[in-house]
């Protein structure tokens, strides 16, 4: 069975890896975010892991196609009640977007990233 990632009690904590995964990103250190994902998440390491390759592909594409990054902005975050969060940032390239969102869940050992995913839908967004 594999070991999960670690909880928080503190849920300014968990937004703190979130900031810090975005950094990662908009420095283009997939790998380094990849691996504080998979520390900081329920998500299984071998999930993430296969993840990996994908999203560094994605990475040279969106860099083709988009320009350089530029920076990231944390957009905003919607809650329910005090169990879930979910967390929208967006990482600005030249030409373009990629919005990320990452979701949280205060379960029995804390706050914690219980998924995770990056797309140029805005939809959500703006309800």
């Amino acid at each position: 069975m594999a070991a999960y990632g670690q909880s928080s009690k503190d849920k300014t904590k968990v937004d703190a890896v979130c900031e810090k995964y975005m950094q990662y990103f908009k420095d283009n250190k997939v790998a380094e975010g990849i691996a504080l994902l998979k520390l900081n998440s329920v998500i299984p390491g071998e999930t993430i892991d296969k993840m990996q390759a994908t999203i560094e592909g994605h990475m040279v594409i969106m860099v083709g196609n988009y320009g350089k990054i530029l920076s990231y902005e944390f957009i905003q975050e919607k809650k329910i009640k005090d169990v879930l969060a979910k967390r929208y940032y967006l990482l600005k390239f030249e030409r373009f977007y990629v919005k990320f969102d990452f979701t949280l869940y205060n379960g029995a050992q804390g706050w914690t990233i219980v998924n995770f995913n990056y797309n140029e839908e805005l939809a959500e967004l703006f309800q």
